[in-house]
């Protein structure tokens, strides 16, 4: 085997270039085999099917009292692999936070500078699905569950104990604790125009449990966005007046405007870590994931790390030892890096909202009161993913792309 491996190297220059996919199954093959006959215990990492495309639709509510918010969302995702399977994931979230606003008339216009800061919980699951047919017949299933949160938590962990076996589709549930903060910058025109900037960024610590493979995934993740918008005509303003018992409450209500216009440039990034359990519990894999964009266009970088390779485990005890600290975190990239299976995609983006998005507010004894509800839909397509298997060559993942 050795032999074959030195012929193929040496005589494999133009092969690497002309078709890398079959020089990594070779490899791959061979690094299975040394492990069969040396007796060595060593994780061969799968190559992995690609994500063609990925949709989530977010419904999100909430209701605001004078500074304090309370919120409510329901994101429903749906990823279509290369190999034909769907993982479809419904998860639920809810939100405490505070806001704060200040403003300033400049006689034309007005300037306003809004922060934001909340926290929060999500819950949910994630299922399999192995054809187009069972996808669809999930999705409805799907679109008008409740309490998805309450009850995900509860079979989650009845299904781990033992108590009760779930549905067999579900692959894993989802528990986490979430983080927001945002500031927002804008100058206005009245009800006419308003021209800003918006910086937030996000952090979520959870855990997934897939309760049939008795494993569980701890995972943190960090996501940051910059936007800067022009907005004309996007709201109209219906003024509210009501007196009674000589008490009067003034307020107003803002709907979508069809014939608004606006026009938004949206920089994006982010990064996630998850380390894998199996019984024992024993780590079998560790997850990087980082990526950034912009508002059409998404690049994705996912390594997955095998714990058994020294320089990997080495990497990991550093960063355990100090998770925040840069030295830590650039070792484990350099691991990372040198020996991870990795892929990069490029994903092209859309992001709409929905037109019945409505906000509300009325004041009432000088305490505001205000609700809002709302969906947006992101679809994310990839154009292009290349790979590279621990040990193995770069190659094009031509079974990947649409029409490939």
């Amino acid at each position: 085997m050795a032999v074959v491996a030195i012929a193929l190297v040496a005589a494999g220059g133009g092969v690497a270039v002309a078709a890398p996919s079959v020089l990594n199954r070779v490899t791959t093959g061979i690094q299975q085999a040394l492990c069969t006959v040396t007796g060595e215990a060593c994780v061969t990492l799968a190559r992995e099917p690609c994500p063609t495309l990925r949709t989530a639709k977010t419904t999100d509510q909430g209701l605001t009292i004078a500074s304090m918010q309370l919120g409510h969302d329901q994101v429903l995702s749906i990823e279509r692999r290369s190999d034909g399977t769907y993982a479809i994931s419904l998860v639920e979230g809810a939100q405490r936070g505070v806001e704060g606003e200040e403003g300033a008339d400049l006689g034309r216009g007005t300037a306003a500078v809004e922060g934001t800061a909340s926290v929060g919980l999500r819950a949910g699951r994630t299922y399999t699905a192995s054809t187009p047919a069972e996808a669809r017949a999930l999705v409805a299933r799907l679109r008008d569950q409740k309490s998805v949160a309450v009850r995900s938590v509860i079979a989650g962990v009845a299904d781990l104990a033992g108590l009760e076996r779930a549905d067999p589709q579900v692959s894993s549930y989802v528990l986490a604790g979430t983080g927001a903060v945002s500031a927002l910058g804008k100058f206005g025109l009245g009800e006419l125009a308003a021209v800003g900037g918006k910086l937030s960024a996000s952090g979520e610590l959870g855990v997934k449990i897939a309760a049939h493979e008795r494993q569980i995934t701890a995972y943190a993740r960090l996501d940051g966005a910059a936007t800067v918008f022009f907005d004309a005509l996007q709201n109209l303003s219906l003024p509210i007046e009501h007196t009674s018992g000589g008490r009067t409450a003034k307020g107003h209500a803002v709907a979508g405007n069809p014939i608004g216009v606006q026009r938004r440039a949206d920089a994006v990034a982010g990064g996630s870590i998850a380390l894998r359990y199996g019984p024992g519990p024993t780590l079998l894999e560790v997850e990087v994931v980082g990526s950034v964009g912009t508002g059409s266009r998404q690049r994705e970088i996912h390594a997955r790390l095998d714990p058994s390779d020294p320089a990997v485990s080495s990497a990991l005890a550093a960063w355990r030892r100090s998770p925040t600290s840069t030295d830590s975190l650039s070792a484990l990239g350099r691991a990372a890096a040198g020996s991870a299976a990795v892929d990069v995609r490029t994903f092209a983006t859309t992001d709409t909202h929905d037109a019945h998005e409505h906000h509300a507010s009325i004041g009432l004894d000088g305490i505001t009161f205000g609700g809002r509800y709302g969906s947006r839909t992101k679809v994310s397509e990839l154009l292009e993913e290349r790979s590279r298997p621990v040990g193995g060559l770069w190659e094009q993942r031509l079974d990947c792309v649409v029409g490939g």
